[in-house]
């Protein structure tokens, strides 16, 4: 079976896509335990720890003096203020494909590379206490109308809901307000119901909590533009004791 290049993958860090501008990616999750066994105890005894979790990044420098939408600035502005981290690998294209979320995230490493005749490159690492959280790609592409996506089959259904996170990458126009539903539903072409709504105001990202049930079958529905041309999102579904 083939594997997935490494070209095939998306890089986003809150509201910015950053794929063009990196050429590395490693998702490392760690689950710790420490010993506690006393003198009397028959066998050795533990306490598991919450999980932590890492993204390791390489990449270019660039330079954008419009927005700072550079991965460079990226790394530097998470130092203080955490991010969202969200890399997706695919095969043709990323709706239905596999998806990985940090949030909380905070920069735990910056190196810049410059050698005297070569191009200068950034390396870097996210980090957080939240923990990697496994999910599935809904939809990636521009929305320019109210509606809804094609639906994406995650496989089974959830009973303990999760967190789904959309990325808005691009804005057309001048949006305020913009409203787009996560719906789920037990056949594709079945009735569907909403399980969170994203509002929002432009590029950045955006997280609900789902609860409950979440079906087999997710898509976006989209029922407000707020005055925007089109979006540009991404979104990333976790549901729990399904995909993570």
């Amino acid at each position: 079976m083939a594997g997935i290049k490494g070209t095939n993958t998306r890089i986003l860090m809150g509201g910015y896509l950053l794929s063009s501008q990196t050429n590395s990616s490693e998702i490392a999750a760690t689950l710790e335990r420490i010993e506690t066994t006393p003198f009397e105890a028959t066998g050795k005894e533990y306490v598991t720890l919450p999980p932590s979790a890492q993204v390791n990044l390489g990449g270019y420098m660039t330079f954008d003096t419009a927005n700072g939408s550079t991965f460079e600035n990226r790394l530097r502005l998470a130092i203080d203020t955490a991010d969202t981290v969200g890399v997706i690998h695919y095969v043709t294209v990323p709706a239905g494909s596999p998806g990985y979320v940090l949030p909380g995230a905070s920069t735990s490493n910056m190196q810049i590379q410059s050698p005297v005749a070569g191009v200068m490159t950034v390396t870097g690492s996210y980090a957080s206490d939240t923990g990697l959280r496994r999910g599935t790609c809904v939809y990636s592409g521009t929305i320019s109308a109210t509606g809804t996506t094609t639906p994406v089959d995650i496989g089974a259904a959830g009973s303990a809901g999760g967190y789904a996170y959309l990325f808005v990458t691009t804005e057309t126009g001048t949006g305020t307000g913009a409203d787009i539903n996560i719906e789920s539903a037990t056949a594709s072409g079945g009735t569907y119901s909403s399980e969170g709504t994203f509002t929002f105001n432009g590029v950045g990202v955006v997280a609900v909590t789902l609860s409950g049930t979440i079906n087999r079958y997710l898509r976006l529905n989209c029922t407000d533009l707020g005055s925007a041309t089109s979006w540009f999102v991404t979104c990333i579904a976790c549901v729990s004791g399904v995909t993570y």
